[in-house]
């Protein structure tokens, strides 16, 4: 089954203002890349997440290297708050494609990536930026960054890029790795974490310190 990934009938003026998509010889290129992704009939489903197999052994091995690393290196703390915000975007996600490709998606490999980068997108950013302007203004630029990242580790460890694709859009770069026109998107979730953030860190501290201090 052929998955629809141009505008939405019901929606469809609003649909190309916020996702203008490619055309002519230039989207019909981009289709297979974006069909690959969202149109993948063969992967197997846990929960709401598309699993995709690992395939070699140095790939299998890094991926299992990199989480025993989040494993030995992250406190509880950055733990509980890594698992949540990625399980809570990976819902998001989910919903959001529904809306953007007429398809809900999410894959396993994305709650991964987020699950260990996500101190750098949170934390670090936070760390360096702390005047609230500053701080949403320049939180598509951060996601971006992610976004390349993450992008990159992904299509190497699966031999793709499995988790999305902006390769139909009129706006992407980096060969659909980043939308320019999410900008908005990210724009509403930094502000999001700006308000939520400083309340889930205090309570991930108090139930890592509860429960290693029983």
């Amino acid at each position: 089954k052929r998955l629809c990934i141009m505008a939405r009938p019901n929606s469809l003026n609003i649909h190309c203002l916020l996702f203008p998509k490619k055309t002519g010889k230039a989207l019909e290129q981009s289709l297979h890349s974006v069909q690959c992704v969202y149109g993948d009939q063969q992967s197997r489903k846990f929960l709401h997440f598309t699993c995709h197999p690992v395939f070699g052994r140095t790939r299998r091995a890094f991926l299992l290297l990199c989480l025993c690393l989040w494993l030995l290196i992250y406190p509880l703390d950055a733990k509980l708050r890594c698992l949540l915000l990625s399980l809570a975007y990976s819902f998001v996600e989910y919903n959001f494609t529904f809306f953007e490709r007429g398809k809900a998606y999410t894959s396993l490999a994305q709650f991964l990536a987020n699950v260990v980068y996500m101190p750098v997108l949170v934390d670090l950013y936070g760390h360096f930026l702390q005047n609230p302007i500053f701080y949403v203004l320049l939180f598509p630029a951060n996601i971006w960054l992610l976004e390349i990242v993450q992008g990159t580790a992904i299509h190497w460890i699966y031999g793709r890029n499995v988790a999305w694709c902006y390769a139909d859009y009129a706006d992407e770069l980096f060969g659909g790795l980043i939308r320019l026109g999410h900008a908005i998107w990210w724009w509403g979730l930094g502000a999001a974490l700006w308000l939520f953030y400083p309340g889930i860190y205090m309570a991930s501290l108090r139930v890592a310190h509860l429960a290693t201090n029983r």
